[in-house]
């Protein structure tokens, strides 16, 4: 099985199948959000939005537990610990994500990672993006921290629905 049981449970309640594809109307949306400033769909961003893309998501905020392990400011950590009782919603939708935040964000977040990086999403509750790299790394960001959650985009779909491993912090 491609995803655990419980990530599997959450997907399907969105939408999601094995083998889901978005056609071209519904991608076009999601390349012009990512064209001039943020330098247009990679490999990685293209191919996770084709499968993902449009989805939203409402799961239990075990996330957010583990945001609070991790070496973050002690008002995050009481902003999130509000949280941590509420549903959280995530939306697999760059052009909702980037009408939410200030689109420094992901420019800022590529300088230093020293790589392109593609908006996958927005998570609701936690106020956090979502990006791949161009090397198909995930990553969470707020206008104050950066943290990689994942090796590979499906490690990020698990990592955001499933995990409560501390996240690696790069920058606060």
């Amino acid at each position: 099985m491609r995803f655990p049981e419980y990530v599997m449970t959450v997907l399907e309640n969105a939408g999601w199948h094995e083998g889901r594809r978005i056609g071209d109307d519904e991608m076009e949306p999601f390349e012009r959000a990512h064209d001039g400033a943020l330098g247009g769909l990679h490999e990685y961003g293209r191919a996770f939005l084709a499968e993902f893309g449009g989805l939203q998501l409402s799961y239990p905020s075990r996330r957010v537990a583990r945001l609070l392990q991790t070496e973050i400011a002690e008002a995050e950590k009481a902003r999130l610990a509000r949280l941590q009782e509420t549903p959280l919603g995530v939306s697999f939708d760059p052009v909702v994500a980037l009408d939410y935040i200030n689109v420094s964000w992901p420019a800022r977040y590529a300088e230093q990672l020293h790589e392109q990086v593609n908006v996958v999403g927005w998570s609701e509750g936690d106020a956090s993006l979502l990006m791949l790299s161009r090397k198909g790394c995930a990553y969470v960001g707020t206008g104050s921290w950066l943290a990689k959650i994942a090796e590979s985009p499906d490690a990020a779909v698990v990592a955001i629905l499933d995990s409560s491993d501390p996240l690696e912090i790069i920058d606060q």
